[in-house]
């Protein structure tokens, strides 16, 4: 299971709920929350976001478990909860109001045998007294991907991942003073990367015989264990090094966005890849060389995604992320502006992707690496030829006293106002969000807000 996911000690702030006399709401990090009677104001407790999921124990011992959950799961003792058997922390609503995650007080990790009293407000954890509380919730589909990857995952020190960008919300006042501020949209599809970096190669026996030999007589190794190439990766998983379709059951996709990039030695970008996913097998049938060379496939041809509207010159395709049914909401003003599907194509025609950078890095052969500054990240960009994401606004100079900038406070209101709207790249689609790109002389971090 993955573990880039902490839940957060902290207090709330309650107030009445609006259509229940049994409830109350709170606000505890900048998320509400649905809460009982029992819960007092200010006190401290442990708050879990959305997008995590619950380890069975914690449920457990807290009675958690809807009873549906309990049936399935065999148990026939205990009180009755509102966590299904997934134990997926996610937005519900109760009686008509959003709870954005889920606070429980702090004696419900007093299963675990650790004194409590010595958690502060602000401590992330993910597991206490070497039990798992919560890890990041993955889908069905995502299991099955991980599943079907080769064991023979392989990380290498000159191409890492990209960090896990934190929520702003949580994490706004930990940006140092004179920090410089970018906000750039975040973009909802898949991430990429591609390095040129030093790979291990692997040889033979006698070469390895033979190179053993040679460093026994002080002469240089005739056979090399390092070499530099260019590799291919999704977020977790450098493709070339894998084995299995992928995710999506095809990385043809991945491949195309990058192809003719050449980088330099120790340079490794990030981007996110939006548009649609191109299967390997076109509607008809299979699409040889011959035939593709035979019919003459135009170059100006309008690519289908329906079986039934296909050709001979089609390849199946399906958006890289699938659109959002919003007509059984009540989001009013969203459905009238954006329908009541929306899409997360970024106007990219069907059967075509595009790549968006941003982040570049610099690493030597012992993997220790420079995080460009957003400037050099452009500017190394038009030289490739390359777009970056779009920039939404900055930059901002962070600085207490508003003398030279403007503070924490200032800024999360230039936050919440630059992650509305619909996206940069297709007005008519809206905006997910924003990253914002903090620069100090601590390093580089990234924290994500959404809008949607």
């Amino acid at each position: 299971m993955s573990s880039n996911y902490t839940a957060i000690i902290t207090r709330v702030k309650v107030r009445p709920h609006p259509n229940a006399d049994r409830l109350q709401l709170a606000i505890c990090h900048g998320s509400q929350v649905v809460l009982g009677l029992d819960t007092q104001d200010d006190e401290l407790g442990i708050f879990y976001p959305t997008g995590g999921q619950l380890s069975h124990e914690n449920c457990l011992h807290n009675n958690l478990y809807t009873a549906s959950a309990r049936t399935k799961l065999g148990l026939t003792e205990g009180l009755t909860g509102f966590i299904c058997h997934k134990r997926r922390v996610r937005a519900q609503r109760f009686r008509g109001t959003p709870s954005d995650g889920l606070w429980l007080p702090l004696d419900s990790l007093s299963w675990t045998g650790v004194d409590l009293s010595g958690l502060r407000e602000g401590d992330t954890i993910a597991e206490l007294g070497g039990y798992q509380l919560a890890t990041k919730y993955l889908t069905p589909a995502t299991l099955r991907a991980l599943k079907g990857q080769s064991p023979k995952r392989q990380e290498i020190k000159t191409f890492p991942k990209h960090d896990v960008t934190k929520q702003y919300r949580f994490y706004a006042g930990d940006i140092p003073e004179n920090s410089i501020v970018w906000i750039t949209e975040k973009l909802h599809g898949t991430q990429g990367r591609l390095a040129h970096c030093l790979d291990e190669v692997q040889l033979g026996r006698v070469k390895k015989a033979i190179n053993w030999a040679a460093n026994k007589l002080n002469v240089q190794e005739p056979f090399p264990t390092q070499i530099w190439v260019h590799l291919n990766g999704s977020k977790n998983v450098i493709i070339e090094k894998s084995a299995g379709p992928g995710y999506y059951g095809t990385n043809k996709f991945r491949f195309d966005v990058v192809h003719g990039i050449t980088l330099r030695k120790g340079e490794a970008i990030y981007f996110e890849i939006v548009g649609w996913v191109v299967g390997d097998e076109p509607c008809g049938g299979t699409l040889t060389r011959f035939k593709e060379w035979y019919y003459k496939v135009p170059p100006d041809h309008t690519w289908h995604t329906q079986v039934e509207q296909s050709c001979k010159f089609c390849i199946r395709a399906t958006p890289i992320m699938p659109p959002h049914n919003v007509s059984s909401t009540n989001l009013t003003e969203i459905k009238q502006q954006y329908g009541d599907t929306i899409n997360y194509t970024y106007g990219c025609p069907a059967g075509q992707h595009r790549m968006y950078v941003y982040k570049i890095m610099q690493f030597n052969e012992d993997g220790i690496g420079l995080d460009l500054p957003w400037h050099q990240v452009v500017q190394r960009c038009q030289e490739l030829g390359l777009p970056t994401v779009p920039v939404l606004a900055g930059p901002f100079v962070i600085d207490s006293t508003n003398a030279n900038g403007i503070d924490i406070e200032e800024l999360s209101k230039r936050v919440d106002l630059a992650v509305e709207g619909p996206s940069i790249l297709n007005p008519k689609q809206i905006r997910e969000g924003g990253v914002v790109r903090v620069e100090s002389s601590v390093g580089k971090s990234y924290l994500k807000s959404k809008y949607f």
